[in-house]
């Protein structure tokens, strides 16, 4: 066999295959409409303490009322999916519940992009959200100011959207069980096709078995891809940051 024909059959074909499989999956994954709202407790710290300096010099009022002690609690909201959230999809407002804590204040503190449009509506015991668009990536902070740590609940229906809570960040995905697996497997994959092709080659198959050899092995390569980039799009989709706690 000629060594141009060789090359085709034993390296051309199965890199075509692979590259194929792993496009074909990832514009699938773009295709197929994920819709999910997730949410943290950002950052959370008492900013005013009773004992100390700063409590003889600094004198805060709340309604008339002498107050001393200061929560901040931010709780990020972001859009984890792929497809954008608008106004006509909420069936019930989120709501941020709590109960025997005073609220002095709460207020969107930060959100990406800035055209993002949140309105709040305090009362005695939640925090209503109104949610104009967030679409894929896009979130928004509420930072609220209270009496003592806040112990809340996020309750509220948005059409095919599953809210669910975040709770820490994620390690870099390769470092977790799933990523180590299909890495793992992904080079062992490379190392055995590397030599059955080799092996082929110094036994002098047949072209037709070498080329079948060859598309087979493309064709597990293509697929262990494909699971690699499906995993890491549904890990990066969750994805959040925090802030540390700090007093």
């Amino acid at each position: 066999m000629r060594s141009t024909e060789y090359i085709l059959i034993t390296w051309i074909v199965p890199v075509v295959i692979l590259f194929a499989t792993g496009l074909g999956v990832f514009y699938t994954r773009k295709a197929v409409k994920v819709r999910k709202l997730q949410y943290i407790t950002y950052y959370t710290s008492q900013i005013i303490k009773k004992p100390g300096v700063i409590k003889d010099n600094l004198k805060i009022l709340y309604k008339d009322q002498l107050i001393d002690v200061i929560y901040m609690t931010e709780i990020k909201f972001k859009n984890t999916g792929n497809d954008a959230i608008t106004s006509d999809d909420v069936i019930i407002p989120l709501e941020i519940l709590y109960s025997d804590i005073e609220i002095y204040d709460a207020e969107v503190s930060e959100k990406k992009p800035e055209e993002v449009i949140v309105n709040l509506i305090k009362n005695d015991t939640s925090i209503s959200m109104n949610l104009n668009l967030l679409n894929s990536g896009e979130y928004f902070i509420i930072q609220i100011l209270s009496s003592s740590e806040l112990n809340y609940k996020v309750t509220g229906r948005i059409k095919n959207i599953k809210i669910s809570k975040m709770t820490k960040s994620n390690p870099i995905w390769f470092f977790t069980s799933s990523g180590v697996f299909l890495l793992g497997i992904f080079f062992l994959v490379i190392i055995v096709s590397i030599i059955l092709i080799f092996s082929a080659s110094a036994m002098k198959l047949s072209p037709e078995v070498t080329s079948g050899v060859a598309s087979l092995l493309g064709g597990i390569l293509g697929i262990v891809l494909g699971l690699g980039l499906h995993y890491v799009g549904k890990y990066r989709s969750s994805e959040f940051g925090t802030h540390e706690n700090s007093d």
